[in-house]
């Protein structure tokens, strides 16, 4: 993922956050737009959270930037996954040599990044808060893991519903099953680690 430069509007945000020193977070309004023949077109509108730490606070921003990160990445997983179902219905007995726009007519019909993105909405507002109210790099830890957490249970859920549009005959089962296995292993380096259970002391 590429460093991309600090919007100036943050400054400015920083600014008025230190002026107001009973004010620990402002809603910072983000939109898109889209200039058509001097008509700009709003296609996406959001307001975020952001507390001082988030401007301020280097080791913050560090978290914040392995949490989007890993948003970006089990997308990633999550769409290759899907491929792999698409292929298999695509060719139901070599996969591998089915063709890439037919797979991707098939992938785009599903529709799912509208099954994993605005899902992670309303968990990627909690981590702002999260990471705005931390005050130790373990409690920072702790809400990095709970993100991480959530992020892996809405690919799975995706998956889930975007492949039952697949069908149900032995080619999408197969195709599924296949998909299934790729995504558990690609999901494995993004799962929090189970503390190992120790037996009790008689």
């Amino acid at each position: 993922m590429g460093k991309v430069g600090r919007a100036a509007i943050l400054g400015e945000l920083q600014n008025l956050i230190d002026e107001a020193d009973e004010v620990e977070c402002r809603a910072l309004s983000v939109a898109g737009l889209e200039n058509d023949q001097a008509r700009f077109i709003c296609w996406r509108h959001e307001e975020l959270p952001v507390g001082r730490p988030l401007l301020s606070d280097p080791n913050c921003v560090v978290f914040l930037e392995s949490a989007i990160q890993t948003g970006e990445q089990v997308g990633d997983h999550l769409k290759n996954s899907v491929r792999e179902v698409a292929r298999g219905i695509v060719k139901p007995n070599e996969p591998g040599g089915a063709n890439r726009e037919d797979v991707d007519r098939v992938v785009d019909s599903w529709q799912l990044p509208e099954r994993y993105y605005p899902v992670l909405e309303a968990p990627f507002n909690q981590l702002l808060a999260a990471l705005a109210e931390a005050t130790t790099d373990s409690e920072r830890d702790a809400a990095l893991l709970s993100w991480r957490s959530r992020v892996c249970a809405t690919a799975r859920g995706a998956f889930v519903e975007t492949t039952q549009l697949a069908g149900s005959d032995w080619k999408a089962l197969k195709a599924v099953t296949s998909g299934n296995r790729l995504l558990n292993f690609l999901l494995r380096s993004h799962q929090p680690e189970k503390p190992e259970e120790t037996e009790p002391a008689e």
